[in-house]
């Protein structure tokens, strides 16, 4: 019955102009309905360029099969999806039908996931990430000391022992404008004396000279009448 309905396809593409592939006699040779369901409007196939996890995880979700079959099909018919079957298992607790939805960002078009968007989501998911299919960059040495010395910067901010110079060899990073912002919004603190504290620690940064006279405190809160 499917071998019938498959030569009737062929045939009715033949009669419209276009080059048809024999259809093989075993019935075991052609693809299975529930394949056949994967080759529909959802999915672009392109061999020249890895396949959408979002198209995919949709035409998976519609040929009721899981996302790793899916993606395997795929890849045994050379088309490659940004994700791999593997990566798709490893994240088996992932609902597959968040991955059809708009805002999912998908691992090809993303690009890298710097140290600083790690941070963001909890450099303990790099490995998850990376087996997801995202280009996970490893931190450098400068950016890991540089989040050393911000910390040793808001320690000396929110405590009330007397902080102690710090040890910056010449090699170290210059603290960036934007890591002397979240270390001042994280302490309760001006910028200037956030500027002037890591001044004092030893610590160089990118507005030395923004703040030439002596640091000025800054001004108390009004008292509630």
């Amino acid at each position: 019955m499917y071998k019938r309905q498959v030569r009737a396809v062929a045939a009715r593409l033949s009669e419209l102009g276009y080059t048809v592939a024999s259809v093989p006699d075993a019935e075991d040779q052609l693809p299975t309905a529930m394949q056949t369901a994967l080759v529909n409007h959802d999915v672009r196939l392109n061999s020249n360029r890895p396949l959408p996890v979002r198209h995919v995880a949709r035409s998976a979700e519609q040929a009721g099969m899981s996302l790793p079959e899916a993606i395997a099909h795929y890849a045994a018919w050379g088309y490659r999806c940004s994700v791999t079957a593997e990566g798709a298992s490893r994240a088996g607790r992932i609902d597959n039908r968040l991955l059809t939805y708009g805002p999912f960002h998908d691992p090809g078009t993303f690009g890298p996931v710097t140290p600083a968007v790690l941070r963001a989501v909890g450099a303990r998911n790099a490995d998850s990430l990376a087996d997801f299919g995202y280009d996970v960059v490893p931190p450098s040495e400068a950016w890991t000391r540089e989040g050393q010395l911000e910390r040793t910067l808001l320690r000396a901010l929110t405590t009330d022992a007397e902080p102690l110079p710090v040890d910056a060899p010449p090699e170290d990073p210059p603290l960036s404008l934007v890591t002397l912002a979240v270390v001042a919004l994280s302490a309760a603190k001006t910028l200037r004396e956030t500027a002037l504290k890591a001044t004092e620690l030893g610590m160089r940064h990118e507005i030395e000279d923004w703040f030439p006279d002596p640091e000025i405190p800054s001004p108390q809160p009004p008292t509630p009448s």
